[in-house]
């Protein structure tokens, strides 16, 4: 019995599975502050003063406990995306849903969230559930780290067991990015002005990415070619020329649209298209000012009447379609939908200027042959791709879970993805994190030859 015994021990203290589960506690601290993350000033909620939140790091089977204090002037709640509460429905942070006291959080109040990540593991994001406040920058990144007895899709990938220590350590280094669109105003702002208008606020100002990006205007002949540019089909084609539907014929685009290979691995059905539709419909804000985006001076039994969109029977179209022709200064279609009485003059005026504000950064080494990256698109209205200059991508994870590996140029509609680009180029590595017009820029900095790498994700 004896040797069999010291068998048992010996493979528990491998697996890990003799160690207990661990309480991991947080202490968040939401109030207001001053930042300017693309090089615009404005106001921001923060969490524990910084732009994105903190990281939250458990490992799979934990408890979480997270206290929550608001010092806003506004009610929120946090919702802790994608996480299935099991046995605990009333942690989940929607107010009116899945929150504990059906309330949100009032402004000076606190409350404690706790719950188990029992057989959960992977990438999530939390982020703000009431009103839009997330988009003031309530949003941080979620990492539930997987039991080691778990198989990794990417294992076989390893060329031999060197490699495989290679790509695990690279999942275990993985940078957390949260990748959103901005804009300059405060949500409370543009959801008065939705309201007001019926002219759905689908322009932002800049992408970010970990909090950091900046304004770059689209010069006056784009702007002045209008919404289809020109161009017909829906995506990027290998050739490296643009291409977006407009019903008129393809036509190549030079510039910045040329450096990207927008083509992907036929393998994957779901990232094989890039969606580059400019405009946003009117279920998708629905969606985004749901529950969760009551006014907090408003009585429950009044908040399905505040969150629905404006009546389409009060809405007309634009008086002319000649604002269609062209982009307006943030390189976005104006509104078509308003409600009787407003046209696009009724908004306030567009503006864009560039900006040259400092934009992330990501430490990584060749030599270590992989790299692997967390994204997630906690973004509002815009939809996105990303893609790595020189290096397809292997996806091994999909909202928190492992997927099967499907090797990727481009990821269309990333949600929480993991993704393991293999290292095959020194120097400079350009990633490219798009909306159908908007780009960012990433830097991965090579620590062998003190070069900027700039990447996007996937």
């Amino acid at each position: 019995m004896a040797p069999c015994l010291f068998v048992l021990v010996a493979v528990l203290l491998v697996t890990g599975k003799f160690s207990e589960a661990a309480l991991r506690t947080y202490n968040f601290t939401l109030h207001s502050g001053t930042k300017a993350p693309d090089g615009v000033t404005r106001e921001v909620y923060l969490i524990n003063g910084q732009q994105p939140a903190p990281l939250i790091e458990v490992d799979e089977g934990d408890e979480l406990e997270v206290f929550v204090k608001n010092e806003l002037s506004v009610d929120t709640t946090i919702h802790w995306h994608g996480l299935l509460q099991r046995g605990t429905p009333q942690m989940d942070g929607v107010p009116g849903v899945t929150q504990v006291s059906f309330y949100p959080i009032a402004s000076g109040d606190n409350f404690t969230y706790k719950f188990s990540v029992d057989n959960e593991y992977g990438f999530y994001w939390y982020h703000s559930h009431f009103r839009a406040y997330y988009d003031d920058a309530i949003r941080g990144p979620l990492m539930i780290h997987p039991s080691r007895t778990r198989t990794r899709p990417f294992e076989k990938l390893a060329a031999d067991n060197g490699d495989l220590t290679k790509l695990l350590q690279a999942e275990r280094d993985a940078t957390p990015i949260l990748l959103n669109d901005w804009t300059h105003a405060l949500s409370d702002t543009i959801y008065a002005q939705y309201f007001k208008t019926g002219a759905f606020p689908n322009c932002v100002d800049s992408l970010l990415a970990n909090g950091l990006g900046r304004v770059e205007c689209l010069p006056d002949y784009i702007l002045q070619a209008g919404a289809g540019l020109g161009l017909d089909s829906g995506y990027l084609g290998d050739n490296g020329s643009s291409q977006m539907s407009t019903g008129g014929s393809p036509t190549s685009m030079t510039g910045m649209d040329k450096r990207m290979d927008m083509s992907e691995s036929s393998t994957s059905a779901d990232t094989a298209m890039m969606e580059m539709t400019p405009t946003s419909t009117m279920s998708t804000m629905a969606a985004m000012l749901s529950t969760a985006s009551m006014s907090s001076t408003t009585p429950i039994s009044s908040m399905s009447t505040m969150t629905s969109t404006p009546p389409m029977s009060t809405m007309s179209p634009m008086s002319s379609m000649q604002a269609m022709t062209t982009l307006n200064a943030r390189g976005c279609t104006p509104p078509m939908m308003f409600k009787l009485g407003f046209n696009v003059s009724s908004l306030p005026p567009e503006k864009c200027a560039n900006t040259t504000s400092t934009q992330l950064t990501i430490p990584a080494n060749s030599t270590q042959g992989w790299l692997a990256l967390n994204l997630v698109n906690s973004g509002s209205v815009s939809k996105l791709g990303v893609s790595l200059d020189a290096h397809s991508m292997y996806i091994y994870a999909a909202d928190g879970l492992y997927v099967t590996l499907q090797e990727v140029k481009v990821s269309g509609r990333p949600s929480e993805r993991s993704v393991c680009p293999k290292l095959t180029k020194q120097g400079p590595l350009l990633v490219y994190w798009s909306t159908w017009i908007k780009r960012l820029g990433i830097t991965i900095f090579d620590s062998r030859h003190i070069q900027r790498a700039i990447c996007n994700k996937s």
